[in-house]
């Protein structure tokens, strides 16, 4: 899968689509969750220095496309990126 170099300090090798991990992350949290934006950015290791709106707003509307799967068809789709 393809996915836009946001952070210029996020290592290149790590191939993590942000994008497609969020909507992991928002399908597979509890009810009861209290996942921040930071918290999230600093699973993947994103360093603060890196971090902006512009790219998170950039996270969020490459998420959308996810947004309309039903949980079938994106957790197929997120094996498939995690190589599974």
């Amino acid at each position: 899968m393809k996915h836009i170099k946001l952070f210029e300090s996020f290592d290149d090798d790590s191939n993590v689509d942000l994008s497609i991990e969020l909507e992991n992350k928002l399908r597979t949290l509890s009810d009861d969750s209290e996942m921040t934006v930071d918290g999230f950015l600093e699973e993947f290791e994103v360093p603060k220095e890196a971090r902006s709106d512009f790219a998170w707003a950039a996270i969020l509307k490459n998420a959308k496309k996810y947004q309309d799967l039903s949980d079938d068809e994106f957790f197929e789709l997120y094996k498939e990126y995690k190589g599974e």
